[in-house]
């Protein structure tokens, strides 16, 4: 709908801009979400096979997601996301006490000071 609309007020210029836009979104959130991954994973593990198991899995969707239907590639989607979901959720629960503890430091850092500002 979005070409089709764009189509209309801008001819073929807005097609181009709309797949333009749409791969430039796709690459930036394959790429901040394979960071995430990997970082995520080097805590959990430092085992290289696991990083580059999860590298070929994501290349294996984006290749599948290119050929696929559509109902088909959102539903991979769903599932990659949750996959992450599940790899940060163990990266935080292993890192918990980390967290607590820089939760801590900010507070009597960063909230003190703006408790003097304020005052």
């Amino acid at each position: 709908m979005i070409q089709g609309a764009m189509n209309y007020h801008f001819g073929t210029f807005g097609v181009n801009f709309i797949a333009l836009i749409l791969f430039l979104f796709s690459f930036s959130t394959i790429l901040g979400i394979g960071y995430y991954a990997q970082i995520n994973l080097s805590y959990i593990s430092d085992k290289n096979h696991l990083k580059t198991g999860y590298n070929v899995l994501v290349l294996i969707m984006i290749l599948f997601g290119g050929v696929s239907q559509s109902a088909v590639v959102w539903s991979l989607a769903d599932l990659g996301l949750g996959f992450m979901g599940i790899i940060n959720l163990t990266a935080l629960f292993i890192l918990r006490r980390e967290c607590l503890d820089s939760l801590d430091d900010y507070e009597l850092n960063v909230l003190s000071k703006k408790k003097w500002i304020m005052s």
